[in-house]
């Protein structure tokens, strides 16, 4: 029997985490839904914020985007929009991120771009 990882340790924490993020910033966000009425490969968050600004967050725990939600986030950035996958390794960043984004570097949250879309497989932490 595998024994289950603490919740600190699970895309639900981060997704809980994400949520109070946006709770504290001006960003208006909402998740969609997911399951047999969703669309594959949509991301866990979509965001706006006045004037003009859009962004999708995919968020995971330990683990790398779908080639649906590759494509997603692909779409979106190519729009001209933000496109972010938010893990364990940069959640405490996401605050200083959504509160200026003229004035922060977001490389360290678009690593989706460097993840294979053609297959899903477990990122080695060495």
């Amino acid at each position: 029997m595998r024994k289950p990882k603490p919740n600190h340790e699970t895309e639900w924490w981060i997704k809980q985490q994400v949520r109070k993020i946006f709770e504290t910033t001006d960003w208006k966000f909402w998740m969609p839904a997911a399951g047999m009425y969703g669309l594959n490969g949509i991301s866990d968050f979509l965001a706006v914020k006045q004037p003009a600004l859009f962004m999708a967050i995919e968020t995971k725990y330990d683990d790398v985007v779908t080639a649906q939600q590759f494509k997603f986030l692909t779409d979106v950035h190519q729009a001209g929009h933000y496109a972010f996958l938010v893990d364990e390794t940069n959640i405490g960043e996401l605050q200083k991120l959504l509160s200026n984004l003229s004035n922060h570097p977001v490389d360290h949250f678009m690593k989706w771009q460097d993840q294979n879309p053609v297959m899903d497989m477990r990122i080695s932490k060495d």
